[in-house]
């Protein structure tokens, strides 16, 4: 899947905010939320913040 410039910057700006998730997650957890997905993962910080919303 590819980002557009708008959302790079979204990614990055919620990489600042959730400094405890590594680019990759982050992303993941960006196109969850738009493709109104869910997320497998074994990684609590990804999955408190996916459930946080």
């Amino acid at each position: 899947m590819t980002l557009d410039d708008s959302e790079v910057l979204e990614t990055f700006t919620l990489k600042q905010e959730h400094i405890e998730l590594c680019v990759e997650d982050v992303s993941l957890y960006f196109l969850s939320r738009k493709h109104t997905t869910i997320i497998l993962s074994n990684d609590r910080p990804l999955r408190e913040l996916a459930y946080s919303s």
